[in-house]
């Protein structure tokens, strides 16, 4: 495990995609950026199975659980099982998570 050389914050899934926020982003409240490049979504709604995610633009997003690509700009519904949160990271920063 490395250790961590700088302290990215969390910010609004809106604020830091490398592109300005549109309407789309301003009110985003139940996702957020983990640092730039991993888009975190958890299920707030009880008993839920599968969530929509706004993917910001500007990105291809890469859903961390399955390795499917997606493009960013749209509105994905993905599964939420109790064992995984939903979480996606730009294709061009793949997670070590994804190299097994």
């Amino acid at each position: 495990m490395r250790q961590a050389t700088s302290a990215e914050p969390r910010s609004s899934a809106g604020w830091s995609t490398g592109s300005r926020p549109t309407p789309r982003t301003w009110d985003r409240a139940d996702g957020y950026l983990f640092g730039p490049d991993l888009l975190v979504a958890p299920v707030l709604d009880p008993g839920a199975t599968r969530r929509t995610v706004y993917l910001p633009e500007g990105a291809t997003w890469i859903e961390v659980p399955t390795g499917q690509s997606l493009a960013g700009g749209q509105s994905v519904t993905v599964d939420a099982p109790l064992d995984a949160i939903p979480s996606f990271t730009r294709s061009d920063h793949v997670l070590e998570l994804l190299r097994g």
